[in-house]
């Protein structure tokens, strides 16, 4: 990469996630510093053309490119042989591994920023982008709930085996600033799916990552990524010098720089989401769908909310205006 305005930002979905991949993207082009740009690399398998021209209308500025990829046809190189299909869950599948291929899709990069999709962009990504390292390979924000590597893989003893301290610190891995060239160096992909092939994992390359990484990650400050679901449902926290930081900042949801919708989804229709209005907004300006399109979408899911049991999630501080 050669232009100094340019911040490489990487996102991993399917198509069911296009909806809240333009909403994310979208958000981040709107609180972009003037003079920086979006370069943009969606690492998908099955959004179709016409698809991705409505995404691409989220960011018009922005320098988008399309990836197809299908995990099979890399894992060989990141072996350096054969072997099986790495896990997953019912709600994880192999889109969660794509960025282990970061480091040889794009060879020209130095940097990037790894973000989930289902998250609203609230700070300057150029912020973000020109955090130093320190000489780490990533940078991340703690997660809320699973905050040491002993709470995260629960009853599973693959962190002492591989030889990590189990109260060292854990992140969650939605915003991730990665050091591609140390990834590279340190062969952090090739490592991670080593880990996946020997030792049980219960959220999967999350698990890998953060026993490949320990000792070799930055603490991004919480707003760069303010996990909703243990804020929403505060009993999910456990009693961890985390979750007692995240009680300490009691406006950190309307402080956030990037909102994470870890949990229920403010685009579900089945659940009263406290920042489902905040979010509707923000698809309603991302320019994904027309205004025909969106008037019948937000009728189409109120029709489903309406016909659904309803829960019903706490709201917090102000953020919900």
């Amino acid at each position: 990469m050669t232009d100094p305005r340019d911040i490489v930002v990487v996102f991993c979905v399917d198509a069911a996630f296009a909806l809240p991949l333009a909403v994310a993207l979208s958000s981040a082009a709107d609180h972009l510093a003037d003079g920086r740009r979006l370069c943009v690399h969606i690492l998908h398998n099955d959004i179709p053309p016409d698809t991705q021209a409505r995404i691409e209308r989220a960011a018009p500025d922005a320098v988008v490119q399309w990836h197809t990829l299908r995990l099979a046809d890399h894992l060989a190189d990141l072996r350096g042989g054969g072997g099986a299909d790495l896990p997953t869950t019912s709600h994880l599948n192999e889109t969660v591994y794509w960025r282990l291929l970061l480091p040889r899709l794009l060879p020209a990069a130095d940097r990037a920023i790894y973000l989930d999709c289902d998250i609203l962009v609230a700070g300057d990504l150029a912020e973000l982008w020109d955090t130093d390292l320190g000489g780490k390979s990533l940078a991340a924000v703690p997660d809320f709930v699973f905050s040491t590597v002993r709470l995260a893989f629960n009853d599973l003893t693959s962190w002492a085996d591989y030889g990590v301290d189990g109260d060292g610190p854990y992140f969650n891995g939605g915003v991730q600033l990665l050091d591609l060239a140390a990834w590279r160096e340190r062969k952090i992909a090739e490592q991670t799916v080593a880990f996946l092939d020997e030792y049980p994992v219960r959220l999967l390359e999350q698990d890998a990552m953060n026993c490949v990484c320990a000792g070799d990650w930055h603490r991004l400050d919480l707003a760069w990524n303010v996990q909703l679901f243990p804020i929403m449902r505060p009993e999910k926290f456990k009693d961890t010098d985390v979750a007692a930081e995240v009680r300490q900042r009691p406006m950190l949801v309307d402080d956030a720089k990037i909102l994470h919708f870890t949990g229920p989804k403010p685009w579900w229709p089945i659940l009263r989401h406290p920042l489902r209005g905040r979010y509707l907004r923000e698809l309603s300006a991302s320019s994904f769908q027309s205004k025909t399109e969106h008037v019948a979408w937000r009728a189409k899911l109120e029709a489903r909310r309406a016909g659904a049991a309803v829960g019903k999630l706490v709201g917090f501080g102000h953020a919900n205006r």
